[in-house]
Formats: structure tokens, C-alpha cells, sequence
């Protein structure tokens, strides 16, 4: 896997075609918002590993209006290893 930078945005390429960018410059809310949503099950890894740090930086009302839902959803995540973080950050 090679990356380059571009102007504010990491290009992750794979050997394939897929090309996985990120914007560098997202606040801590706009960047959980993206991993927590994301297609691809490693950037929703991303946002539980991410998501104790991000709920102290944006505070209690962003993390209840926000970060709370994307936890509920990722609860029930096709990947299991997803599950398996997000009830690591948990316990059990």
C-alpha cells in the first residue's frame, strides 16, 4: 500500500483502483462523523479506537447528540472486529 499527501487530504491507494482519502483539516466531530460512517470497516475502527478522545475534545452535548448514535450503530456492525473494539473501550 503506498500513500501520498495532496493538498490538505491523505490518498491511501491499494493496489486496486480504490482510493481511500481523508481530509487532514476535519474538526474532531466532522472527522468521527466520516470513520463512524464509513463504508469501509477499518475507518469505523478508526472511530472506536478514536472514540474516547474525540467525546473529551468535543464535550458531553456534542457526544450525546452525536458520537452516542454512531456507537449504537457500530453496536450492531456487520464487522465483527468492530464490535469486538467498540466493547473493548466498553468493557464487558
Amino acid at each position: 500500500t503506498r500513500g501520498k499527501q495532496q493538498a490538505g487530504r491523505v490518498v491511501a491507494r491499494s493496489g486496486g483502483s480504490d482510493n481511500v482519502e481523508v481530509q487532514e483539516n476535519f474538526s474532531a466531530l466532522e472527522r468521527a462523523r466520516h470513520f463512524g460512517n464509513s463504508k469501509l470497516s477499518l475507518q469505523r475502527l478508526v472511530f472506536v479506537n478514536e472514540l474516547v478522545e474525540t467525546a473529551h475534545e468535543i464535550g458531553y452535548e456534542a457526544t450525546v447528540r452525536h458520537l452516542l448514535p454512531l456507537v449504537k450503530k457500530l453496536a450492531d456492525d456487520a464487522e465483527v472486529l468492530v464490535r469486538q473494539s467498540l466493547v473493548g473501550h466498553f468493557g464487558d
